[in-house]
């Protein structure tokens, strides 16, 4: 259990290292999405991690590439990717909480 909560936690701080290009809303350093996959004990399926990370940035990236430069949002793709990798962070760190520690501590009042 303990090294489960650890593991969680590590991811989600480390998901705040997480950086992506400004332009592709590509992650910018695979160091940082394998210290998050490492923490969530899916080192295997890092590139699939920053595969749903990044696939709405990404194919926004492709639609402003065929836009002209005058109705391209530019920097979208990056505020999406930023945006994804935050919410991640917040639902583990709720799901850890919610039902992690908070259900092992009822089910400790209720055993006793």
């Amino acid at each position: 259990l303990i090294g489960g909560v650890v593991g969680v936690l590590q991811a989600v701080l480390d998901l705040g290292n997480v950086d992506f290009d400004p332009e592709s809303g590509a992650i910018f350093d695979s160091n940082s999405r394998d210290r998050v996959c490492e923490g969530l004990g899916v080192l295997d399926a890092a590139p699939q991690v920053e595969a749903c990370l990044c696939a709405q940035a990404q194919a926004l990236a492709t639609q402003e590439a065929g836009a002209s430069e005058a109705g391209s949002p530019g920097g979208l793709a990056y505020a999406m990717s930023c945006e994804g990798r935050d919410q991640l962070a917040k639902a583990l760190y709720s799901r850890l909480f919610q039902r992690g520690i908070v259900r092992r501590i009822n089910q400790a009042f209720e055993s006793e």
